[in-house]
């Protein structure tokens, strides 16, 4: 991967992990991962070692497993992701957890430094011929490996895919470069077209919009809504903050749109599955027979790989 894409991939990254903690629009953009049966998978599988070894939570992203293992009494914790955002949360809101910046397949870890190495939704975004050595390299021999990856048939999958199509309909809509205009009629007067121009165009927009707004109750009811409240009150902001709020909405539609392009890429179909595990296979590290963790209403959300690695 080259450095470029490294830097495009933790722009994405840093973007999504702060827009997860709720800051803004990115309480609209939650969504995906948030199922109970998550949380219990984890619980069983952690059960059963021994708290004190050291464990490593590759591609952590804000800390979900890492806190889980916290809350078993796990006391030797590293959390690896790309994401310096992701990171600074893990340390902000857990504590005595070791963070490090890294891409999954050049990490600066010793060689079997960790007895379990933990990934959930992470590890299968990177290009796995270069991950799978590097997560076989680090585990020590006897040591464990367990993920929770995106598959191509299940909930969160079509989630992803949902969130696809609403990002890319926002952008399609044109809404937010016709508001700019109606803004800076109302605020500076200084535009090229005239009024009637710009209501003509912002009431199309608008019209497109609301449908998706209805549909979705995501980031389109959240800038249908808002917008509209600050029109209403457009008195009290000045027009550099109300411009600064677009800039803001224009970036979480794209970068939002590039990270779960990203997650929709990195899922695991059949074919894929059966490279990875041959890959494993010849990394020492065996595999048990994969299987699909279920929600409540029977939809898989997501593979089961997990194995030991051998001498």
């Amino acid at each position: 991967m080259s450095e470029r894409d490294l830097t495009a991939l933790d722009q994405d990254w840093s973007n999504y992990w702060q827009g997860r903690t709720g800051v803004e629009s990115g309480a609209a953009l939650v969504g995906v991962e948030k199922h109970p049966e998550i949380e219990a998978f984890w619980k069983a599988q952690l059960q059963g070692f021994d708290v004190s070894i050291p464990v490593l939570d590759l591609c952590c992203g804000a800390g979900t497993v890492l806190k889980i293992l916290k809350g078993l009494g796990y006391s030797q914790l590293t959390g690896a992701d790309i994401s310096q955002a992701a990171i600074e949360i893990v340390s902000r809101e857990i504590g005595d957890v070791r963070g490090v910046v890294t891409p999954a397949d050049a990490m600066p870890f010793r060689d079997d430094e960790f007895d379990l190495v933990v990934s959930q939704y992470g590890f299968e975004y990177g290009d796995f011929t270069k991950v799978i050595p590097e997560i076989s390299r680090i585990v020590r021999n006897g040591g464990t490996f367990v993920s929770l990856s995106h598959d191509t048939v299940g909930a969160i999958h079509q989630e992803v895919s949902a969130q696809i199509v609403e990002m890319k309909q926002i952008r399609d809509t044109g809404f937010v470069p016709a508001a700019r205009l109606l803004f800076a009629a109302a605020m500076t007067g200084k535009t090229e077209k005239t009024n009637a121009e710009i209501s003509a165009e912002f009431r199309a927009a608008q019209m497109k919009l609301f449908p998706l707004a209805q549909k979705y109750r995501g980031l389109s009811e959240y800038i249908y809504m808002n917008t509209q409240s600050m029109y209403n009150q457009h008195r009290n902001y000045t027009f550099k903050d109300i411009m600064i709020w677009f800039d803001g909405i224009e970036n979480d539609v794209d970068r939002f749109l590039g990270r779960m392009e990203s997650m929709h890429a990195s899922a695991i179909n059949p074919e894929k599955m059966k490279s990875m595990r041959d890959l494993f296979a010849a990394n020492n590290i065996e595999l048990e027979p994969e299987q699909s963790l279920l929600d409540a209403q029977g939809a898989s959300l997501g593979w089961i790989l997990k194995g030991t690695k051998s001498g």
